[in-house]
């Protein structure tokens, strides 16, 4: 359509017209970790993705922190090391904590310093129960089968419980805020496998 012969109200109705009924499609920002199959009527393509830019940045956060150092080829000083951290035995809780919250604080301040550490908290992830998955298992198939023989209660043993060579979960949770983008404080939760 031509303008001319129209008047500026006319424009400018016909204009903010097409605004209110254009469809507006959001811009991929980046692949979404871990991976998984995107959805072409959301516009993405082979994986799904980040559209906001803060969850982009806390995916990036994320895996800088669960990278090692040394595993990203080119990059040797890339990641932490909270995995040699976490499974060193001659360390105690308070040396762990403090050497896994300076390295995190370090490499941060290196590939991340538009993020701000706020706080760090470690937890070593202990079982609820002392009975062994295996034995569990085995409990639950014995009360399912129907049968005439009838068990005492089964003795439970546990295997070098107090090994700290074994592998042992650790939840770190950090606390941090982007202040390019907002003060609204987040948080990250990572676990780390100490096993070696």
């Amino acid at each position: 359509m031509s303008e001319l012969g129209q008047s500026i109200r006319q424009i400018r109705e016909r204009g903010e017209y097409s605004l209110r009924n254009r469809e507006i499609v959001p811009t991929p920002l980046g692949i979404k970790t871990p991976l998984e199959k995107g959805s072409s009527r959301n516009g993405e393509s082979i994986f799904k993705m980040h559209y906001s830019i803060v969850d982009q940045v806390v995916d990036n956060l994320k895996n800088l922190l669960m990278t090692q150092k040394g595993e990203r080829l080119g990059f040797e000083d890339f990641g932490t090391r909270l995995k040699q951290i976490y499974s060193n035995t001659d360390l105690n809780e308070e040396e762990i904590v403090e050497k896994a919250s300076a390295d995190i604080s370090d490499t941060v301040k290196k590939y991340m310093p538009s993020i701000r550490l706020k706080d760090f908290y470690s937890e070593k992830i202990v079982e609820d129960t002392n009975i062994n998955a295996q034995n569990i298992n085995g409990r639950k198939l014995m009360d399912a089968m129907a049968s005439d023989v009838l068990f005492d209660e089964p003795r439970i043993s546990e295997i070098n419980k107090d090994n700290q060579n074994l592998d042992s979960i650790y939840k770190i949770i950090i606390s941090f805020t982007i202040p390019a983008l907002s003060n609204e404080e987040k948080s990250l939760e990572i676990f780390v496998n100490s096993g070696k």
